[in-house]
């Protein structure tokens, strides 16, 4: 799993060709190269859900939901609907 930054248009074909590079190399190591989104609530330069999504798509990665299982299930609800109990 790859911390994918903010995704700015500065960087993001830089970012979509090297993840294409490490997802062909991957592929020949029969694994998966993922990106989880790690939005911050305080944070200003979040990627948007479209740009993600547009570089996942672009890319031939995939993406891996961020469930916080540990925070959120000790509180007995979970953070998204991937999560089971």
């Amino acid at each position: 799993m790859v911390a994918q930054g903010t995704l700015a248009p500065a960087v993001r074909q830089t970012a979509i060709a090297t993840l294409k590079a490490m997802n062909a190399y991957a592929k020949t190591k029969d694994v998966s190269v993922t990106m989880e989104p790690r939005w911050r609530a305080d944070a200003t330069n979040n990627a948007p859900w479209d740009v993600f999504v547009d570089v996942l798509k672009a890319s031939g990665t995939y993406a891996n939901p961020d469930c916080e299982t540990s925070r959120t299930m000790s509180r007995g609800r979970p953070h998204c609907r991937f999560c089971t109990r």
